[in-house]
């Protein structure tokens, strides 16, 4: 069915089909991606067959237990690298390795993007814990 749509196929690395639309602007492969921060059970990380794209190391996919979950999780380079959770009006960040220096400090410009949108009214901390 994508096949008659107008748009640019690709190959991935297992050789599937990968649509997008023809005109749409593509950053070089070896740029990085942007670090951004996910909800609780978002779909990135929970509908996907194949999650060896965002999640290193065969990691376990996080399922907050609970009604309404707490806590969120953050991709570096597109890759799922620590969880995240609002509390006590600061904004906890939790890595599971190291970051490099560029990867944190573009990290930290999101989380403070990411306080600034959920609570433009309070003044949240930002603690980026050791691994």
């Amino acid at each position: 069915m994508a096949e008659r749509l107008p748009s640019r196929t690709f190959r991935a690395e297992a050789g599937q089909p990968l649509y997008d639309l023809p005109n749409a602007p593509r950053p070089p492969e070896d740029m990085p991606a942007p670090p951004r921060f996910l909800p609780a059970y978002d779909n990135l990380l929970l509908s996907h067959k194949d999650r060896t794209r965002v999640i290193p190391g065969n990691r376990p996919v996080p399922l907050p237990p609970g009604n309404g979950a707490t806590a969120g999780t953050f991709l570096v380079d597109g890759m799922w690298q620590g969880t995240w959770q609002i509390r006590d009006q600061s904004l906890r960040i939790q890595p599971f390795t190291k970051l490099r220096r560029a990867d944190r400090d573009a990290l930290l410009t999101e989380a403070a993007r990411l306080c600034a949108f959920v609570a433009t009214q309070a003044k949240h901390g930002i603690i980026l814990e050791n691994p």
